[in-house]
């Protein structure tokens, strides 16, 4: 199901990002950057769940396309190179 894997990425993203953000403590612009990480994928994710309640398809290539889609957004928007 689409909902139990975004929410098992987002979970585990948000995990990483809160380990990454207590072990560079000392460092301002991770920290910051790290809490502006966990404020996107939060909004990213109230999104997600919506846009999954409102979709609607008998295709499941779209369904997965979706999915596929997602999990790429989800790592864009905690991509540390950014």
């Amino acid at each position: 199901m689409v909902l139990d894997t975004v929410v098992k990425k987002i979970s585990a993203t948000k995990h990483l990002l809160l380990k990454e953000l207590m072990s560079q403590a000392n460092d301002p612009m991770i920290v910051k950057r790290r809490f502006r990480m966990l404020a996107q994928l939060s909004q990213y994710e109230s999104q997600i769940y919506s846009k999954i309640y409102q979709f609607e398809t008998n295709d499941f290539d779209e369904y997965f396309y979706s999915l596929e889609h997602t999990i790429r957004e989800i790592e864009y928007v905690t991509d540390r190179n950014a």
